[in-house]
């Protein structure tokens, strides 16, 4: 697995223009009131804004950004071949039924249609010129024993092994099958991937089929699960120089200027593809263009700003790290740009304390507007 390494000691001392272990500092006229505490052998910062706006953060930077320099990496939604889909997908189906269904529009291609492929056994493609889903009938039994949603409390993936090997095939030799998938989309997946291992028994230990009411129904559950069964469901993501690409939705993908949520994901076992899904991902395109990461002390000049201007309740931030977001440009035109992103807790009036994360581009200080 790559790692994504704590921004170092030495980079703090240059970042921020000490060679100390522990300092305080007063913060330029651009920081107005703003107080340094940092600690360069623990790799973190405190201080705060005001009485509402609180910072006790670790920074994390991957080892590839950490010189905040950064070559410009195009990126677009690819163009699907329906009839390599077809190839890729229907051989072996015997299709029985086709349907188009017509009249969408989107900022990248503009006109489109969805076509749906079910076959005589169950099996459905859905495929649109951007995007693809596959699955056969029996997956809706893995789906009533994956939970995949770590916000609900039936979340159980953590349940399923991520380095059990299974008897049908390794892990390893299973990817490599998967990503010939992708390659025919030119979609580049990171080999720094998630495999959970779905073991028939323990399938049948965690199959609760419910209704809308959360009821289990036992009569939905399947009649035996057998090592026929065993599969791994893989999700995938996207890099570059070894960082991944976030994949989180902000914004309005459709007709605004955001991103919708991308998802990569395949589930492969002992009797072929089981469901595979390409939704929103990029293909990607290195350029030698080098840009200035802006420093941290700038994105908290931004963060600064965002807050002077709000009425806020009490925030504590104890995450700051540098990562990798698409960004749309135009039309069919993205760019992958580092983000500074500061993440934490915002305590409400009632005691409850939620999640909260802003975002700047690191290339202008500009907030990412989820």
């Amino acid at each position: 697995m790559k790692k994504i390494f704590v921004i170092t000691s030495v980079f703090l001392c240059i970042l921020f223009f000490s060679s100390c272990s522990h300092y305080t500092k007063k913060s330029s006229d651009n920081l107005d009131n703003i107080t340094h505490t940092i600690s360069t052998t623990s790799n973190t910062i405190k201080f705060s804004f005001d009485k509402n706006i609180q910072i006790d953060a670790k920074i994390s930077i991957p080892e590839s950004l950490q010189d905040l320099k950064f070559n410009v990496v195009k990126a677009h939604r690819p163009h699907i071949s329906e009839k390599k889909i077809k190839k890729l997908f229907t051989q072996k189906i015997d299709i029985a039924q086709q349907i188009i269904d017509d009249g969408y529009k989107s900022r990248e291609i503009g006109n489109y249609h969805f076509t749906y492929l079910y076959g005589k056994n169950g099996e459905f493609v859905d495929i649109s010129p951007m995007d693809i889903y596959f699955q056969i009938p029996d997956y809706e039994y893995y789906l009533n024993c994956l939970f995949t949603d770590p916000l609900f409390e039936s979340y159980n993936l953590p349940h399923f092994s991520l380095t059990k090997e299974l008897s049908f095939a390794s892990r390893e030799n299973t990817f490599q099958i998967i990503r010939e998938y992708f390659d025919v989309l030119g979609i580049s997946i990171s080999d720094d991937y998630k495999a959970y291992a779905l073991d028939h028994k323990k399938l049948q230990k965690e199959e609760k089929p419910m209704d809308t009411d959360g009821k289990i129904l036992e009569d939905n559950k399947k009649e035996s699960w057998t090592k026929k069964d065993d599969a791994y469901y893989f999700i995938f993501h996207q890099e570059v120089d070894d960082v991944p690409i976030r994949q989180v939705q902000y914004g309005d993908g459709f007709q605004g200027t955001g991103i919708e949520q991308t998802e990569l994901m395949a589930v492969y076992g002992a009797r072929g593809m089981i469901a595979f899904r390409e939704y929103w991902g990029y293909v990607l395109e290195k350029t030698t263009e080098e840009k200035e990461i802006i420093s941290l002390d700038r994105a908290l000049e931004s963060l600064q700003k965002k807050y002077e201007m709000l009425l806020t309740d009490s925030t504590l931030f104890d995450e700051i790290a540098l990562e990798l977001m698409p960004v749309f440009i135009k039309d069919n035109e993205y760019e992958i740009h580092p983000v500074w992103t500061f993440r934490g807790k915002l305590k409400l009036e009632n005691g409850q304390n939620i999640n909260t994360e802003v975002s700047f581009d690191g290339f202008s200080g500009q907030e990412i507007i989820s």
